[in-house]
């Protein structure tokens, strides 16, 4: 039930802060402030950490969620052109690996 809570918060907090990064990098100057104040205020782990029952793996899942979410969100901003099939081989391995974690 806790991943409930704190999965889609984390999903949606670094598509928005990748999407400011995106802005950031492309035209700079009030976008680097809004980052910052963003990343200052919107922490997922507080709230992943403090209801997790098993920090390690939670911490792994937090990682990639937050990895993947970051990957997927400069894909459809138009950012994953430059990708070549071994970096997107090399995410699926990590999903693989992932999943060997778990069991």
């Amino acid at each position: 039930m806790t991943y409930l809570l704190w999965i889609p918060i984390e999903i949606v907090a670094y598509a928005v802060y990748t999407w400011l990064s995106y802005k950031n990098n492309l035209i700079g100057g009030r976008w680097l402030m809004w980052m910052f104040l963003f990343g200052t205020i919107c922490q997922p782990w507080l709230i992943a950490s403090s209801v997790s029952k098993n920090l390690y793996f939670d911490g792994i899942l937090y990682d990639f969620i937050m990895i993947l979410t970051f990957i997927v969100t400069m894909a459809f901003l138009g950012h994953g052109k430059s990708f070549s099939p071994a970096n997107w081989a090399g995410i699926g391995l990590a999903i693989i690996a992932f999943i060997l974690i778990k069991i």
